[in-house]
């Protein structure tokens, strides 16, 4: 994706692979503090190497919505230490 992201699965839940449970716990709360409801999904509910951010979309998200987050994807992708293994 525009974002970086690699992207699975189909239906209303959207799994976002990370990979390090670390890295997908850093990103869920750097996106939960931009007000985005995501989870970081890790061992033992994940194999390990596959942590994941869970990212649930209905109905009543409108395009603007999944815009702000994925412009935020960018911005943290870009910006802050979230990404970075060793942080």
């Amino acid at each position: 994706g525009g974002a970086g992201a690699e992207l699975r699965g189909f239906g209303h839940i959207i799994p976002w692979i990370v990979g390090d449970a670390a890295k997908a716990m850093r990103i869920a709360a750097e996106l939960r503090a931009c007000g985005m409801d995501v989870r970081a999904i890790r061992p033992p509910s994940v194999p390990t190497g596959t942590a994941r951010l869970r990212i649930t979309v209905t109905a009543a998200h409108e395009r603007r919505d999944i815009e702000r987050l994925v412009e935020a994807a960018r911005r943290l992708r870009r910006d802050a230490a979230a990404w970075r293994e060793e942080a």
